[in-house]
């Protein structure tokens, strides 16, 4: 025990009855029983002291942290917390004085908060403004990155005043949410108006190719004339998509120019032509039921709606997974992988489109839990946090994620186009090439779930 001395007289405030250490009554407290004798009544009344003076520095501590600090309102949880373990804290001093102590501190603290959330609601308010300003903006990409700003800045910028705060939050994200949902309207717009061009390209490529059969030379001169008019006509479509669909325009009409390649294309036509008529009964046998199955589908119509309801189920049960916690989300995630693989397989653009979604969603779990690992890996105190701190962690540690992604895939793919990777279609090429679709996928996907935490 130390020899720690008070500055008041501990009778004053505790005393020793039938081998047993009493606290006197303050303000509603009655006497409380805080322990017993050992060894003597002097130095077990000494123990309760020392331990008075030691919450008595600990609100010495407190009230200094706040004088020093720039946040004082992060201080209010403790103080509070501090002010309801007097009632049975087990020492002997002046709690009244403490605890009048301790009140003079919270009313500072209080005054303080107060100012805050004035000078938090002028952010905020100016925040939204900016908003508004924006939300009708169709500048899609530049403003995109002003309103995540925004959203950030909103997310750091602490409580107004309570009359005011649930009618501020709910203007300010139905604010930013309705310049995302009208992105994402422009978004599924533009991809329609793309898929639709690049079908339509792709059909005066296929009017060049079915040239090749055509003997006469000014037919094709003005038909290529035609589809060349055709082709300015279309519209703007990706850079990208664009090239690869005028190289193959220009290849096809090269083709056109060889004579070599129009003859064997000509006489295999002919010889076709020739061994199909020499057979037997050849219309028959080709309007023939069974033949006529394997033309169409690959499933008979029955088959098909059968695969295609089980996919669809297994794609709503896999939606209905993203409103689970993780830990429970993830092994069923699995399971249905596994039941996809086993419900059987379909090239119908149908099922396609339903796989994708599939895909896109699974991956999308599996990517919050990669995400939690890493958040966990560095901040050991996380699920301590506030949940704005929390979203805000989980926002910084995916943006980190998928700007070292983006860094590998740029030069994992710099490293294929030097070394011809891209022009060659042997079976190694064609594995590190689905290797890097692999790699823009999960990027894709984790770009996916930072809209996701953004907007929640």
């Amino acid at each position: 025990m130390s020899d720690m001395k008070p500055d008041y007289k501990p009778e004053e405030y505790g005393y020793v009855k039938d081998g047993k250490v009493f606290r006197k009554a303050f303000l509603k407290n009655k006497d409380l029983e805080i322990g017993i004798v050992r060894e003597t009544e002097e130095k077990s009344i000494q123990y309760f002291v020392e331990r008075f003076l030691s919450l008595r520095e600990k609100v010495e501590e407190l009230e200094k942290s706040v004088d020093e600090a720039t946040n004082k309102g992060s201080f209010l949880m403790k103080l509070l917390h501090m002010k309801d373990k007097m009632a049975t804290y087990k020492g002997i001093g002046d709690f009244e004085a403490l605890i009048e102590r301790l009140d003079k501190i919270e009313s500072r603290l209080q005054e303080n908060i107060a100012e805050n959330r004035v000078k938090n609601l002028e952010i905020k308010e100016a925040l939204l403004k900016d908003a508004l300003a924006l939300k009708d903006s169709t500048d899609w990409e530049e403003t995109a990155e002003k309103m995540k700003e925004l959203r950030l800045n909103w997310v750091r910028t602490g409580a107004v005043i309570e009359d005011k705060q649930e009618e501020l939050e709910q203007t300010f994200h139905n604010t930013v949410n309705h310049f995302f949902e009208e992105k994402k309207k422009y978004n599924e717009k533009k991809r329609k108006i793309i898929a639709e061009r690049s079908k339509q390209y792709k059909y005066l490529i296929s009017k060049v190719r079915k040239l090749m059969y055509e003997q006469d030379k000014d037919v094709i001169i003005n038909r290529i004339q035609g589809i060349k008019k055709d082709w300015e006509s279309v519209g703007e479509i990706p850079e990208r998509l664009m090239k690869s669909l005028e190289g193959k325009l220009a290849k096809s009409i090269q083709n056109l120019k060889n004579p070599k390649r129009r003859r064997r294309i000509g006489q295999h036509q002919g010889n076709n032509q020739r061994d199909f008529q020499s057979r037997p009964n050849y219309r028959e046998r080709d309007s023939s039921p069974r033949r006529q199955a394997y033309q169409g589908n690959e499933r008979n119509e029955e088959e098909f709606k059968k695969l295609h309801e089980q996919k669809s189920k297994l794609l709503n049960m896999a939606l209905e997974l993203k409103e689970l916690p993780i830990d429970k989300s993830l092994p069923l995630a699995r399971e249905l992988q596994d039941k996809w693989l086993k419900s059987g397989k379909s090239t119908a653009p149908e099922i396609r489109s339903i796989y994708n979604k599939f895909r896109e969603t699974i991956a999308l779990i599996f990517e919050k839990n990669h995400l939690e690992t890493e958040i966990m890996k560095k901040h050991t105190v996380f699920s301590g946090k506030s949940k704005t701190e929390q979203k805000i962690i989980r926002i910084s540690t995916l943006k980190e994620m998928i700007r070292r992604d983006k860094g590998e895939i740029k030069l994992f793919e710099d490293n294929l186009n030097q070394s011809g990777v891209m022009e060659n279609q042997d079976r190694r090429s064609q594995d590190l090439i689905s290797k890097l679709r692999g790699q823009k996928f999960r990027l894709k996907i984790k770009e996916s779930l930072l809209n996701e935490i953004e907007l929640n």
